[in-house]
């Protein structure tokens, strides 16, 4: 499950719009329980920080991760990678508001 989260993560990296939104379609869980749902995304933007983490540690050769492609990192900054980062801490504290998680997250993926 945590592979296929970091390859999804991964994944949004250069995609369109429309593919973004179709990757995170399901990362929201059930309508009607909406506070597992706020809970799992939680775990989900984990995963996405210590995957863009490692994405900063390999781009800057401090660690060979195999995770990300040359291609995908050839095109980020570390300024990229840490505004990203950021972005996603953010989404996470603000879940903790009542904000829809939907627009959250479509906010903090659209730059990618």
């Amino acid at each position: 499950k945590y592979r296929a989260e970091v390859e999804r993560c991964q994944s949004l990296v250069g995609a369109p719009l429309y593919t973004k939104l179709k990757l995170i379609e399901n990362i929201f869980g059930d309508k009607e329980d909406a506070e597992r749902g706020r809970g799992n995304l939680q775990e989900t933007l984990d995963v996405w920080i210590g995957a863009w983490r490692e994405a900063l540690l390999e781009k800057n050769k401090i660690a060979a991760t195999k995770g990300w492609s040359e291609k995908s990192l050839a095109s980020l900054t570390n300024k990229d990678i840490a505004g990203t980062i950021d972005s996603f801490m953010t989404t996470k504290n603000l879940l903790k508001r009542n904000i829809h998680p939907r627009l959250l997250v479509e906010s903090a993926i659209i730059p990618l």
